[in-house]
């Protein structure tokens, strides 16, 4: 991953440092949210936004700082209890902190089983502050505007155009080109593509997910793709593995962003029932996080927010495809603009 915070000063691997290093951080957070403070409450209104701009960049440091320190006390060499000590100190200070955010609300009261749930992927989406009191404001800004979650919103533009694309490729007078979206989320790779009328006219697509919710929205999204989509409630796992495949295989199966959460067990097996409801030549592509996202994001993504995201380099992705596919080669990466992101695309043989 890389090392986004290589500017701030790093103690050696057990040595107590890591401590005052990390109270000195959270101090100097601490007094620019007060001074924050300060200037609202003898200005005039709407100046949050324009001092959350100013900051942006001291605030930048200072995060960065504290995700590379966490990332440091994680390491092998420091001892437990300073690691602990380290760990406590950041999360305490920043939870208090961000407790107003709805980003961090979402996030923290989020069951892991259902982590991918649509209004939390709403909330990157639209990479919109949504109130809380000034601090929480202040870091929601940092959170937002993360290279992490600028990756992810360009995911969504990366596979509707690879959709667009495949399916242009397959498009035949004779059928529709058939298309299984593992996890609708929030469709908005479907959206960016419901005014092209070649990729709506050549298509047929079942859409799923285990929220009702998320199905209701993405039905009422996606009204221009009437007649055309299909709307199933069911977890993508359980309905690779079971029996019930369609009779006609599928063309295209993809997922923005299940796969950033799996398990390498749970990604293998996903993977290798996919390979069964494709066609021959058909396409799996689902978007990943690769090791280039930087560690003090991944950091504070994983201690503060509990989310463990799953970064695999194209390696690691060959080898499972060969264990599951029996061949390393079917797959081929396509990284998106920040090259924080992949789209890891494989041809059923």
């Amino acid at each position: 991953m890389n090392d986004s915070g290589s500017s701030i000063p790093r103690p050696a691997p057990g040595d107590l440092g890591s401590v005052p290093v990390m109270r000195h951080l959270l101090d100097e957070l601490a007094a620019l949210i007060e001074q924050i403070e300060v200037k609202i409450e003898r200005g005039t209104q709407g100046a949050l936004p324009r001092l959350i701009a100013e900051n942006e960049a001291a605030t930048r440091r200072i995060m960065e700082g504290i995700g590379t320190i966490l990332h440091d006390v994680g390491m092998a060499g420091e001892a437990p209890e300073v690691a602990d000590q380290v760990r406590e100190l950041a999360f305490t200070r920043l939870a208090a902190w961000s407790s107003t955010s709805p980003v961090f609300y979402h996030v923290r009261n989020t069951s892991r089983a259902e982590f991918n749930n649509f209004e939390i992927a709403l909330l990157l989406l639209e990479h919109r502050l949504g109130g809380g009191n000034t601090a929480a404001q202040i870091l929601d800004h940092y959170y937002l505007n993360m290279v992490t979650c600028s990756s992810f919103r360009n995911r969504f533009t990366q596979v509707a155009g690879r959709l667009a694309a495949e399916t242009e490729r397959r498009a035949s007078k004779t059928r529709p080109v058939r298309i299984l979206n593992l996890h609708t989320n929030t469709c908005r790779e479907l959206e960016l593509l419901a005014n092209n009328r070649t990729f709506v006219e050549a298509v047929q697509i079942t859409c799923l997910d285990r929220d009702p919710v998320a199905l209701r929205r993405a039905r009422q999204r996606l009204d221009r793709l009437a007649g055309r989509l299909q709307f199933v409630r069911a977890d993508a796992r359980k309905y690779a593995a079971s029996r019930t495949w369609p009779e006609a295989p599928y063309d295209i199966i993809y997922t923005v962003n299940l796969l950033d959460q799996l398990d390498d067990e749970q990604s293998a097996k996903l993977i290798a029932d996919c390979r069964r409801g494709l066609t021959p030549g058909g396409v799996l592509m689902f978007g990943n996080y690769s090791p280039s996202m930087p560690i003090a994001e991944h950091s504070l993504i994983a201690g503060l927010m509990n989310w463990n995201i799953r970064c695999r380099p194209a390696e690691e992705w060959r080898q499972i495809f060969a264990q599951t596919w029996r061949d390393a080669e079917c797959v081929r990466f396509e990284p998106e603009e920040l090259q924080i992101s992949q789209l890891v695309i494989a041809t059923r043989p």
